[in-house]
């Protein structure tokens, strides 16, 4: 069988982790369906980013899974001092100074580096840390939720997973086209002090029971609920309709 995203066949020398290893996956595999240069690509360039910058690096430090190596997890809400390539990677009202850790006891602890955030924190006039999810930071996103849920399809409907239907999104994926496009991203939250646990991954086939025809991709993080269409770059907000306990947001760009 090829590769799900480049249509090669192989080599395949190693086992593909559907979710990172470094968000507590040991699970969900995938053998001898995505090849060693999808997978070496698709680890460094959008798995890295998203783990290292986005909300659900943030949420593995609250969960608090360990690295791959086995080292406590750490998150910095810093973003580049200046943009580059086509999607801005950076915005003047995020946090810059802002880390994130926890101890050997367990507690979750942040870092402040700049004296008058501190002072501000410390009188109350600032009671909330902002990770500005920025075009690059979105794009980024995308691709890996797609990537999360066309693994998912391959791993029980392999022949469905590399139907024409899925076309644009494995492009997407795998080559980040076009490059200044973002897949657009449901997101909500459900409840207000969640029990923190590694993700949940849900794939939600079109068909009559469910009342939507499209093929979601739904991840969970604690109380966040990101989710996005796997055959469609142009969903209908009617989606949300879907999940009538948890208030979406389309996010797009």
């Amino acid at each position: 069988m090829n590769c799900l995203f480049c249509n090669k066949n192989g080599p395949y020398n190693t086992i593909e982790h559907i979710v990172p290893e470094s968000l507590g996956n040991k699970r969900l595999l995938l053998i001898e369906q995505i090849c060693d240069s999808c997978q070496a690509y698709l680890g460094k360039e959008v798995e890295r980013y998203v783990l290292q910058r986005s909300p659900i690096g943030a949420w593995r430090v609250f969960a608090g899974i360990e690295t791959k190596n086995g080292k406590p997890p750490t998150f910095s809400f810093r973003q580049p001092n200046r943009n580059k390539g086509h999607l801005p990677d950076s915005h003047f009202a995020n946090d810059d100074t802002i880390s994130l850790s926890i101890s050997e006891e367990g507690e979750h602890e942040f870092d402040i580096e700049d004296e008058q955030v501190l002072k501000a924190v410390a009188d109350g006039t600032k009671t909330e840390f902002r990770l500005v999810l920025t075009p690059k930071m979105l794009h980024m996103m995308g691709r890996f939720l797609g990537k999360v849920g066309l693994e998912i399809l391959a791993r029980d409907h392999p022949d469905f997973a590399r139907s024409d239907s899925f076309d644009k999104m494995r492009r997407f994926v795998r080559f980040g086209e076009p490059i200044a496009f973002l897949w657009p991203i449901f997101y909500g939250s459900k409840g207000a002090s969640p029990a923190i646990s590694p993700c949940e991954i849900l794939v939600m086939d079109s068909n009559a029971e469910h009342n939507c025809p499209y093929t979601l991709c739904i991840f969970v993080l604690g109380n966040e609920h990101w989710i996005t269409c796997l055959n469609d770059p142009y969903p209908p907000p009617d989606i949300r309709k879907s999940f009538p306990d948890i208030a979406l947001k389309l996010i797009t760009y």
